[in-house]
């Protein structure tokens, strides 16, 4: 209870910071590191245009266009080339944006086909919105001179992501004066709190592809470090009487055929599946969003990987459920050292485990994934004060084993989990921010774990520094304790199941020339976030040290260029070193959008206690000073082909690595790109552990080798649109 009571009182004078930061105040504090702040207004549609592309609907001519725009790149500051038109109009259901963008050479306007959401060179225009006005999250939504769509999040000042997608309309065309847009963007996408004088957050971009710029219609410097709190203002919208609920449902039935070529009898075997996926406003600031039995065979398959490492591999999320408003359930990543995440959604409905097997015992067939019962989750604002909720719930799994007597029986392969995940944050002053987060995991026998962190991140010095803190947590049921790996096992009967661990990052995030970042990061050695996190190895204490140096105005034939000097300690908490090291790199952007750069690092003798998989107890270390380097460059991104090629050239134990790769990119159509990734790798030297021999007695000795690696691999990749 007392735990309880203190986090609320933490809430409750954050609450009480917040109101009495005065308004005005407020406003004038936000902008120290942006451009001069633009607004404009919006006219009510009566009735709303007709997006077909050509912008003659009489309806537009309520609306008062906005005129002028400032480069970002390649001259931060200075006028845009080309002149850009923008009007906008409004009424209950939708947002209304007719965009002109005069060009006296539109042959030359580059207009290429692709697949949504892909980025590709071409003339784009953009629409940014932070329709809460919170100053750290929004929505973005761009269409491209062909008419290819792209939407996505901003979340965390100027963090992006393209895994969000909403349903929206545009069209384009092109003619002797340029090219135009006209896009529908329905309000109940946006979320925000209605009344009779709303303002949103807003931002125009535009790219000239031939002459390599980009144009916003607020400036905002690139070396400033922000986004979303420098937008412009759209406001006197009459938003009182928007519907603030709406209900989309899509159910779904599938009849399924699987072939198992290694079944006796009949091979195939089908089966029926039916479910509903179920999308909920609750008035303007939240969305439920729940899914029964979903299906997710149209989802791209994870490229295969051969990991033989001690360190498991991490896969993207593909699902949709999985990956709209996932930002906000997501503690931020704060210069991590070592790859960590209280909620990684993969765990559910993941690949069952192979259950433990007697001798004489075989496995005779295993379940391919986890049926996901169902899942519900609500996300939103109210205000600077965000919440995430979600729930789902897995089936039981059963793997087919047979006996040693040689009948077979069904054994628990994976338990009836729930899961539950639970994420607070709330913004106060001026752009600073704190966060809870809590995860668990309860099985019926087979235990529960719980996790949890939060986040502190302080905007100082007018916004030029930023201090962040993250601690985390971990309890594990003693029956929970077996599903971990064998490390974690160890540590945890060593020192007990609450584990901890956390990273501190003092920053400069903005700066004509210089920014930088020093990092702590601590992982006890019992920390056990896998039942629904992601955490590479516990068990590590890392410091380090980031610094930038950077032009990012025009100096001669060169656009842009940046040298960043690193240097860390990465250490396990017996301070034994597993990999210290520095490097300095940069790469030189060039006016004809070429690019060129280099890396060099070096590394002093080192270990790896887990090479061994002797649960710590016995390191593999290095003696030898170890040093890499590597070499890219690329041609410009524009053309129909474009080029880039890279190699690397490290140092091993007793020889070394060379490793090559090239990205060929062809459009010789505005639909088709053709995508050439070949690589080779040629490694000798290294040395790595084989297998550990028992002598008895308690003796052991392990057995070591130098490996040698050389192969080649390609990608193709074709897009035809």
């Amino acid at each position: 209870m007392e735990r309880v009571t203190a986090a609320t009182a933490i809430l409750l004078v954050l609450f009480g910071l917040e109101a009495m930061w005065p308004p005005g105040a407020k406003a004038v504090a936000d902008r120290p590191a942006c451009g001069q702040a633009r607004s404009m207004g919006a006219a009510r549609a009566d009735p709303p245009p007709r997006i077909d592309g050509n912008g003659a609907d009489p309806a537009w001519r309520a609306a008062r266009p906005s005129r002028g725009m400032t480069q970002s790149y390649p001259n931060p500051g200075k006028p845009a080339s080309l002149a850009t038109e923008i009007r906008i109009l409004y009424d209950d259901q939708a947002l209304y944006v007719l965009a002109r963008m005069y060009d006296p050479e539109p042959e030359r306007i580059l207009a290429r086909i692709t697949r949504r959401d892909r980025w590709i060179d071409s003339d784009w225009f953009e629409v940014d919105i932070d329709s809460r006005l919170d100053m750290r999250n929004g929505f973005f939504f761009a269409v491209n001179a062909s008419g290819v769509q792209m939407d996505g999040l901003w979340f965390d000042e100027n963090e992006q992501s393209t895994d969000w997608d909403g349903v929206w309309s545009s069209a384009v065309s092109i003619d002797k004066d340029g090219w135009l847009v006209e896009m529908r963007i329905p309000l109940h996408l946006l979320r925000f709190a209605a009344g009779p004088a709303v303002s949103f957050g807003i931002q125009f971009k535009r790219r000239i592809a031939r002459l390599n710029e980009w144009d916003h219609w607020q400036y905002i410097p690139p070396d400033s470090g922000r986004w979303v709190s420098c937008f412009g203002r759209l406001e006197g919208l009459d938003l009182r009487s928007v519907g603030t609920y709406h209900l989309a449902l899509a159910p779904y039935v599938a009849l399924k055929r699987r072939f198992d070529p290694d079944a006796s009898g009949d091979r195939a075997t089908g089966s029926f599946d039916a479910g509903v996926d179920a999308r909920l406003n609750l008035g303007s600031d939240f969305m439920l969003t729940m899914t029964v039995n979903p299906d997710f065979g149209q989802v791209e398959a994870d490229q295969v990987v051969l990991n033989l490492s001690t360190i498991e591999t991490y896969y993207p999320e593909k699902r949709p459920f999985f990956l709209e408003d996932m930002t906000l359930f997501q503690l931020p990543q704060f210069g991590d050292f070592n790859q960590s995440q209280l909620f990684y959604t993969r765990r559910i409905g993941r690949a069952p485990r192979e259950p433990e097997l007697s001798e004489g015992e075989q496995l005779v067939s295993m379940p391919q994934t986890t049926r996901i019962y169902g899942a519900a989750k609500l996300a939103g604002n109210t205000g600077r004060f965000s919440v995430g909720l979600l729930q789902a719930v897995t089936s039981a799994e059963y793997a087919r084993v047979r006996l040693a007597n040689g009948t077979t029986e069904d054994r628990l392969a994976e338990p009836l989990t729930s899961f539950s995940i639970l994420r607070l944050r709330q913004g106060f002053l001026h752009h600073s921010a704190v966060g809870l987060m809590a995860t668990a995991v309860a099985t019926p026998h087979q235990g529960a774990a719980v996790t949890g962190g939060g986040d502190l991140q302080l905007e100082l010095f007018r916004q030029e520094y930023q201090l962040s803190l993250k601690p985390l947590f971990s309890y594990l049921s003693p029956e929970r304790v077996k599903w971990h790996d064998e490390f974690t096992q160890a540590a945890i009967a060593r020192d007990g199941r609450f584990g901890y661990g956390g990273d501190l990052v003092f920053r400069k995030v903005s700066g004509e020339h210089v920014v930088g970042a020093v990092v702590a990061s601590w992982r006890s050695p019992n920390l056990a976030l896998n039942d629904l996190g992601f955490l590479d190895r516990p068990d590590v204490f890392t410091t380090g040290l980031w610094i930038q140096y950077r032009r990012l105005k025009p100096l001669g034939p060169v656009s842009r260029f940046f040298v960043n000097l690193n240097g860390w300690l990465w250490r396990n908490t017996s301070m034994l070193n597993l990999g210290d090291g520095m490097n300095v790199n940069g790469e030189v952007q060039f006016t004809n959008g070429w690019y060129a750069g280099v890396d060099v690092g070096f590394h002093p003798p080192r270990c790896d206690d887990r090479e061994t998989r002797s649960e710590g107890r016995v390191a593999l270390c290095m003696p030898e000073w170890l040093w890499d380097t590597g070499a890219w460059v690329g041609s410009d991104q524009r053309k129909w082909l474009a080029v880039m090629w890279g190699m690397g050239f490290d140092a091993t134990e007793h020889g070394y690595n060379l490793h090559t790769r090239m990205e060929i990119s062809l459009n010789p159509l505005p639909r088709l790109q053709l995508e050439l990734l070949p690589g080779y790798t040629w490694e000798t030297g290294r040395i790595r552990w084989i297998d550990t021999q028992q002598l008895g007695g308690g003796q052991e000795r392990y057995l070591f080798g130098m490996r040698h690696i050389e192969y080649w691999d390609v990608t193709l990749r074709s897009t035809f649109t």
